[in-house]
């Protein structure tokens, strides 16, 4: 859940594939392998970590447009005399399997004072694919949508003993490939999503969640925004890439909203049974100018995801 310590990166993102990115997007990788600056060894200066997938990765935008970054910024200019340091561990394909794992094994939690999880996309996504218990490794999907639908591009190649990356696809070209596929194939409207994979996520929430408690540490977990909705724009369709199921083809926008409605709502009702905060970012959902895809922001988006979390919890990390 970090990444190789020591990349300094410049992406070059086509705008046209994908509209709303960085035009130059700088990758800092800190020597905590954390994406943004250094922590800060003053324990007086608060410290949060974003944990999620690409949405909070937030590949193709630079390290200071991303939603981690742009927190950290608002939540310093509203409480300057209480400053934070926001670090960013979102890796592309993670879910909440991965973010559990990743908690319970490392000293994260020892480190910080809150954690900011979004989450769903990804544990929707692997669901549908039929991955048991979310383990897309034996789902049985085709080599293209385990290597770029649930990794986003495992794009980082470190070379031998040597602090350097090549990025395979700096321009994010493969995404024309990823949304042809969608295009071509069949739109299904009936998910196959039922009650126990919904089960295991709400499982796996719950262990986060008493697992923060335990350590102290404060948790907000954020509801994952998507630009599905019923009826979407020709073009805004035509952005779209998730939803891939076996052996039938991709599940319509309108029901992604659904589905994704479904894991949003056991969030917010795993918040209120375990007494968790919660970050609602419904308001987002549907709205183009957030998202140059199905669930990844533009800078315009990432922003507003960093402003409703702050006007959520204003307080976030000063308990």
């Amino acid at each position: 859940h970090t990444w190789p310590v020591g990349i300094h990166q410049v992406l070059r993102p086509d705008l046209e594939v994908i509209p709303g990115a960085s035009k130059e997007a700088r990758i800092t990788v800190n020597s905590d392998g954390i994406r943004g600056p250094e922590m800060p060894a003053d324990r007086h200066l608060k410290r949060l970590l974003c944990v999620g997938g690409s949405s909070t990765e937030c590949l193709y935008l630079d390290d200071a447009q991303t939603w981690p970054y742009r927190l950290m910024e608002l939540l310093n200019e509203r409480l300057p005399d209480y400053p934070c340091w926001v670090g960013n561990s979102g890796v592309g394909g993670k879910a909440s399997r991965e973010h559990l794992k990743f908690l319970q094994e490392t000293d994260w939690l020892q480190k910080t004072d809150a954690i900011v999880m979004m989450a769903g996309v990804n544990d929707l996504i692997r669901d549908l694919a039929g991955a048991p218990d979310g383990d897309i490794s034996s789902a049985g999907a085709p080599l293209w949508t385990k290597a770029r639908l649930l990794a986003l591009v495992r794009w980082i190649w470190i070379r031998e003993r040597a602090k350097q990356s090549v990025v395979q696809d700096d321009r994010g070209e493969w995404y024309r490939d990823a949304r042809r596929k969608r295009r071509a194939s069949q739109l299904v409207a009936e998910s196959p999503l039922n009650e126990v994979d919904l089960g295991h996520y709400e499982q796996r929430l719950r262990s986060i969640a008493r697992l923060c408690k335990a350590r102290g540490v404060q948790a907000v977990f954020v509801s994952q925004p998507t630009v599905w909705r019923e009826d979407l724009p020709r073009k805004i369709e035509d952005t779209l890439w998730f939803g891939w199921i076996p052996s039938k083809g991709y599940l319509a926008s309108g029901s992604l909203r659904q589905a994704m409605d479904r894991y949003n709502n056991v969030m917010r009702r795993v918040c209120e049974m375990e007494g968790i905060d919660f970050a609602d970012l419904s308001a987002m959902d549907g709205k183009a100018e957030y998202f140059y895809d199905d669930c990844h922001f533009t800078e315009a988006g990432a922003d507003e995801v960093a402003r409703r979390i702050v006007s959520a919890k204003p307080m976030i990390g000063r308990r």
